[in-house]
């Protein structure tokens, strides 16, 4: 069997189980939360946290009422929370990534010249600045598969595990025709080997460096990883031909912290004047994108609790305390 062909059976036998979890969970009690732990212990989708299992429930329990609502419970457990998907609508998207699109998607036109296209980007900055957005919508603006990771995901105490996985994930990759993969919180696999890491994070580490030296040749390939500490990196990583390419997501300015908060309040009913965005901006200095996300949702909250149907200028002024104070909300 070709590696195309693996790939897409146990692409496959995945969505069995996810089926197969999502119908245990309808049938014994209806609860998100078991059906968390049998994703758990499945090892599936391990981003998946309460509210996407919820999205499943919801799904399941549409198509096992009403296979008339199949299709809308798809939709909830596929995109369970909004996601800007282009350099248009994501705030703050930082201008050098326009570059690797027009590498990857026009890598036949800089190989002409004989230039070398960048094969790995490295997305360094403060937590909660955004940078798994931006490798999502970086892989939407080059029309890619997409292959999250975390680097915790790799780490295991068994011999040969981690370096497996990593293997594993990099041959998804190749299977098709485009694809980016991406691992957050890179740091996790990728210290530095001059402090005590032990054998088996060496060894993933070494595998890691392996397969992006193996996607040289390989046009349709990006590697894009995140860390909150680009000094804790070993410097393997960083040499020309792995990570070319160095981008720092920061904190968003305060145009751009005015622009997040705009675009999250579409996906609220909001009655909020153009006044109360500005002032936010101005008063929301040091706060990240998902700070100011949370802030949205908690505005909602708020205006729901009073059992209205519309945010308000003072649920955003009072959540904006809230979350300076580190309240989130309460």
């Amino acid at each position: 069997m070709d590696k195309a062909k693996e790939y897409f059976m146990k692409k496959a036998c995945w969505c069995i189980r996810y089926l197969l979890c999502g119908v245990a969970c309808f049938v014994i009690n209806n609860s998100s939360a078991f059906l968390g732990t049998l994703f758990e212990e499945l090892g599936v989708l391990s981003e998946f946290n309460s509210r996407n299992c919820e999205a499943v429930v919801r799904g399941v329990k549409a198509l096992m009422l009403s296979p008339d609502n199949a299709k809308d419970g798809v939709e909830k457990v596929s995109s369970p929370d909004p996601l800007p998907c282009t350099f248009d609508t994501l705030p703050g998207m930082p201008l050098e990534l326009r570059e690797i699109v027009d590498f990857f998607n026009h890598a036949e036109r800089f190989r002409a010249v004989g230039a070398r296209v960048p094969r790995g980007v490295l997305l360094y900055g403060p937590p909660g600045t955004g940078k798994t957005s931006v490798a999502r919508v970086l892989a939407h603006e080059c029309k890619a598969e997409f292959f999250p990771a975390k680097g915790s995901e790799f780490i295991e105490i068994y011999v040969g595990v981690g370096p497996k996985r990593v293997r594993e994930l990099f041959d998804k990759a190749r299977a098709c025709e485009r694809a980016i993969v991406f691992i957050d919180e890179i740091d996790s696999i990728g210290a530095r080997r001059d402090r005590s890491i032990n054998s088996e994070s060496a060894s993933t580490l070494n595998e890691l460096l392996s397969q992006m030296d193996g996607f040289v040749q390989m046009s349709h390939v990006l590697v894009v990883a995140a860390t909150n500490r680009l000094d804790m990196l070993d410097p393997a990583l960083l040499r020309p031909g792995r990570f070319d390419r160095i981008v720092y997501v920061g904190l968003p300015d305060k145009n751009t912290r005015r622009s997040i908060v705009e675009y999250y309040t579409t996906f609220i009913s909001s009655a909020a004047s153009d006044k109360v965005f500005d002032t936010i901006a101005t008063q929301s200095e040091g706060l990240s994108g998902a700070d100011l996300k949370n802030l949205v949702n908690e505005a909602a909250v708020r205006a729901a609790r009073r059992g209205v149907t519309q945010v308000v200028d003072d649920d955003f002024m009072v959540a904006l305390a809230d979350i300076k104070r580190g309240g989130g909300g309460g």
